[in-house]
């Protein structure tokens, strides 16, 4: 049998398993696989559902990409509640990696030369202490081998929570939120733009817009998570492949 270093590791500190809480094995790593194949992963159909209905029209986001499907019951509910809350900062570059490679597998024709995290205000990461969406940021990096532009995409207005907001509201509420350094030449670039998870997209458009005015080409948007802001995702759309 093949030494795993892992067995060292959880003599010491065992590891657990975030959404069932039960004891990791040595070949697991970050999450148990049997809540890891409880997620269900964005089916392409839906994907393409939901950048017609909430980016083609806009003209800002030229593609989409969702690795999970976001539900109350779902494990990829708590894996991003422990990196977004508990500092769990591993989910996070954990989630990039398994994103970046499912990149590269469905999105052949993507062709990038940055990458961006959608910003907290300052006074929101003073008070969290960081940015969720850098670590998932970080895994993609380090698997796409792509530059990490983050520092200079600001935001320069505190917005209040969008959970009670239906769609214009969101999008009002996050209109002129965000801001890019004059300094960085962004002119025919492509670049991908980064958050945990993606409900309407008003959020991630709206930083995504500045980022064109300051000359990028091509934005594609891309989070762990996805899900749906007024229905739940059908059966249906599940089964379809």
């Amino acid at each position: 049998m093949r030494f795993h270093p892992n067995i060292i590791f959880d003599f010491f500190i065992p590891r657990s398993c975030p959404s069932c809480k039960t004891r990791l094995a040595p070949n697991e790593n970050y999450i148990c696989k049997l809540c890891l194949n409880e997620i269900n992963n964005v089916p392409k159909n839906l994907l393409d559902e939901e950048y017609n209905k909430s980016f083609k029209s806009e003209k800002i986001i030229d593609d989409i990409f969702s690795l999970f499907l976001f539900d109350e019951d779902s494990p990829i509910r708590n894996l991003i509640h422990e990196l977004k809350y508990n500092r769990k900062f591993m989910y996070g570059k954990f989630l990039g990696k398994l994103i970046a490679k499912e990149i590269t597998k469905t999105k052949p024709n993507w062709k990038f030369d940055g990458i961006f995290a959608v910003p907290l205000h300052p006074s929101k990461k003073v008070t969290r202490g960081y940015n969720q969406s850098d670590f998932i940021v970080k895994g993609i990096s380090s698997v796409l081998n792509i530059p990490i532009y983050s520092k200079y995409l600001k935001r320069k207005r505190a917005t209040p929570s969008q959970t009670n907001l239906n769609v214009m509201e969101r999008k009002r509420n996050v209109a002129n939120a965000f801001s890019v350094k004059k300094n960085i030449k962004l002119n025919e670039k492509s670049f991908i733009i980064v958050d945990d998870i993606i409900t309407t997209g008003a959020t991630i458009s709206e930083a995504a817009s500045k980022l064109k005015e300051m000359g990028a080409q091509t934005i594609y948007a891309v989070s762990a998570a996805l899900t749906s802001f007024d229905t739940t995702f059908s059966r249906e759309h599940l089964n379809q492949e």
